[in-house]
């Protein structure tokens, strides 16, 4: 489902290591911290208390980013303002000063973001869709070799909403930079501005304030004849803790999914969430994060394959690479079952018999990674697959 372009909440990340602006966000964050009730906070912001008057309205939009981040979040009819675990991880680093704490929780929490939002409203579904545009930005950032430009940014990729349409828009920043196309024609060329200060807080949120991002003017490759153009791309001392917050380990070779191009091809999507489902949204969005010493432990475990025909597969391991639900659904960690790609084959130890192809991948409700699978081919003799299992100590 494509969209004419991202909309996103319209306020920076709230960031107390950066610039004056991040930590004014920073500000009115700590406002709710400090209050129970959203109605005082509103009116605390209008009171001579406050250095900065904020009306209603652009608190309300605050509040928006930050329920939008994964740090807090106030029920439709509510007054009650709560701060979620993932929020309170944010606040602890913040305070012991640990930028790479910080940037940890943050990034992970913003990887599970839908598009579309909570499902707030009874009356009408969400016109946006279930598509997680901040896990997308970082996979097409290294899928892209760790830039990007902003013409590709909005002409081609800020029109994606769905996984297929993901990895096409990959290929087709690859042919422009090629030199195989052109550059699209603006789909919104009417509503210029609203695109550019959307898109504008896309790279804001997601770099953290250009914590995780930075922004460069260069030439513009695409028309030569036009002004310079903005370039972002990793900052480098981030760029192992990005890897691993998206299951990819900490350089390009270190597991199967940093092959080129894999990043996208490998993105879980969010869970899907029912009207009225308001609750169980932010407890999806807000949950703790893991630590990041749990994800390095997780890609140091091995994948094991064998060749099968012209193809490979994939030989995975019960307890070690993933569990089966009492619902029979196959889920595992992140930064294991990154490694699987969607269509690949693969062979479960609890089934030898048969080998399975992955359908789908999609993040569940409390931050794990479920396998969509097909079955597929029996498999005649196991035995050349037993020495492939891992064995418990």
């Amino acid at each position: 489902m494509s969209v004419p372009f991202w909309r996103v909440a319209s306020y920076g990340y709230p960031n107390p290591f950066r610039d004056k602006n991040a930590q004014f966000s920073w500000e009115i964050l700590q406002s709710f911290v400090n209050e129970s009730s959203y109605e005082k906070v509103k009116l605390f912001w209008q009171s001579p208390n406050a250095e900065h008057k904020l009306d209603h309205a652009a608190v309300e939009s605050r509040k928006a980013s930050f329920e939008e981040f994964g740090l807090l979040y106030v029920l439709a009819g509510s007054d009650r303002i709560v701060i979620t675990p993932g929020g309170r991880q944010l606040l602890e680093a913040a305070d012991q000063g640990d930028q790479r704490e910080f940037a940890w929780i943050a990034i992970n929490l913003l990887l599970r973001f839908p598009l579309c939002g909570p499902p707030r409203r009874l009356d009408a579904p969400s016109r946006a869709p279930n598509f997680p545009i901040y896990w997308f930005l970082w996979a097409a950032l290294f899928d892209l070799d760790e830039y990007i430009l902003w013409p590709e940014l909005e002409r081609i990729l800020c029109t994606v909403g769905s996984h297929m349409e993901a990895v096409s828009a990959i290929a087709a920043v690859r042919d422009l930079r090629a030199g195989r196309t052109l550059l699209p024609k603006s789909q919104v060329p009417d509503v210029k501005k609203s695109v550019y200060n959307s898109l504008n807080q896309v790279v804001v949120h997601g770099g953290l304030y250009y914590q995780l991002l930075d922004s460069t003017k260069v030439e513009n490759p695409y028309e030569p004849d036009s002004v310079t153009v903005r370039r972002h791309s990793v900052e480098r001392e981030f760029q192992e803790l990005v890897r691993f917050a998206i299951g990819a380990g900490a350089t390009q070779a270190d597991v199967e999914c940093s092959d080129p191009g894999q990043f996208v091809s490998r993105m879980p999507l969010p869970p899907t969430f029912k009207s009225g489902e308001e609750t169980q949204y932010f407890d999806y969005l807000g949950a703790a994060v893991p630590t990041m010493e749990s994800a390095v432990r997780a890609t140091s475990v091995e994948v094991p394959s064998l060749p099968y025909g012209s193809d490979s597969v994939s030989i995975l391991t019960e307890v070690h690479h993933y569990n089966v639900t009492p619902q029979g659904h196959v889920e595992g960690d992140i930064s294991i079952l990154c490694r699987i790609g969607r269509n690949q084959r693969v062979i479960f130890s609890h089934d030898l018999k048969f080998t399975y192809r992955v359908k789908d991948k999609q993040r569940t409700s409390d931050g794990k990674i479920r396998l969509v699978v097909n079955r597929s081919k029996p498999i005649t003799r196991p035995e050349p697959i037993l020495p492939y299992l891992i064995e418990d100590d």
